[in-house]
């Protein structure tokens, strides 16, 4: 795979040659991701990881891809360009209006969430420095949801009561309804251990 921008790389890298850099793929990533329809040439976002003492800014992503979506738009404003993506409801489930969203591995701001898609702005330095800008209606999309939602959404899973579960795709649950979900009493919480002691 050749790096759309590529300064300096971590030693993830396979190989390192004259602007030209090689990643082993497993199937893994090949089926969950939009890497499977990548022709030779295209480029794709690569970014350094960042060192556990530098400065922190934006959210943090972990280059682990949750599954993909499809742009349903694109539509110019003045100064930016509106997105707008079709989505699984096991991804959405993650996503909050003005919280963080990793697609295609670009650290980005969710200005709009439904069922089964979402939105993001773009300014133009972003769009000129990564794939994004090249993407059109119907390009596929790779998306890692915000991974502190994650931990949440799977520690706080096991205190919302069964009946207000919903099983996914996946496997892990939702709170389908939040006032059966808000029965967790101070009682139960001193049985299962994690209050009072």
């Amino acid at each position: 795979m050749r790096s759309a921008r590529c300064e300096r790389v971590d030693r993830h890298a396979v190989e390192l040659d004259l602007g030209r850099v090689s990643f082993d793929v497993i199937r893994e990533t090949v089926e969950r991701t939009a890497f499977a329809a990548l022709r030779v040439r295209d480029p794709v976002n690569v970014e350094r990881a960042m060192r556990a003492d530098g400065r922190f800014h934006g959210h943090f992503v972990a280059g682990h891809v949750d599954g993909t979506g499809r742009v349903a738009e694109k539509r110019e404003e003045p100064g930016q360009v509106v997105f707008t993506i079709e989505a699984p409801p096991r991804l959405t489930a993650f996503m909050v209006e003005k919280g963080s969203i990793t697609l295609s591995g670009v650290s980005l701001t969710l200005t709009h969430v439904e069922d089964t898609r979402f939105s993001v702005c773009l300014i133009p330095h972003t769009l000129g420095v990564t794939t994004l800008g090249g993407m059109a209606a119907g390009s596929l999309i790779n998306i890692e949801v915000d991974q502190l939602g994650k931990f949440v959404h799977r520690f706080l899973t096991a205190y919302v009561p069964s009946d207000a579960r919903e099983e996914t795709t996946t496997g892990s649950s939702l709170v389908v309804d939040p006032q059966q979900a808000l029965k967790l009493t101070l009682e139960e919480l001193r049985r299962r251990g994690t209050y009072g002691t």
